[in-house]
């Protein structure tokens, strides 16, 4: 991948506005944002090469990651998970590193997700 120091710029835009509104969404929930949890941060590979090189580079960085290929597409998906706060996770550092990080490995950071269990746990009660 490789990409232009524009074409990041964009990616991180992006990402930046999807953030807010997942960050939106969740709060409406009811769900503190910086409370620690597991986050889960996806991010895709053209080959098996790439994949692999930064699944190993995410664990050396203590995440637990796998990489597998894409049941949709040719390419790989690499994901891992890591303990921390929705805060954290969408701060536009944490964002461009990611980012950066996945584009050493001609990979993408394509973003995170997370179980919301306390917010499901009330609507159980209701």
């Amino acid at each position: 991948m490789g990409k232009t120091d524009e074409a990041l710029k964009q990616h991180l835009h992006a990402l930046e506005a999807r953030d807010q509104t997942q960050r939106a969404a969740i709060s409406a929930l009811g769900v503190d944002l910086q409370t620690k949890r597991v986050i889960d941060v996806t991010f895709v590979a053209r080959d098996e090469s790439s994949a692999a090189a930064l699944a190993t580079a995410l664990r050396r960085n203590e995440l637990l990651a796998t990489a597998a290929p894409s049941s949709v597409s040719a390419r790989w998906l690499v994901t891992g998970s890591l303990e921390a706060s929705v805060d954290w996770i969408t701060t536009r550092a944490n964002i461009a590193t990611f980012i950066l990080f996945a584009d050493k490995y001609e990979c993408e950071y394509d973003g995170w997700g997370t179980a919301l269990v306390e917010a499901a746990k009330r609507i159980d009660q209701r």
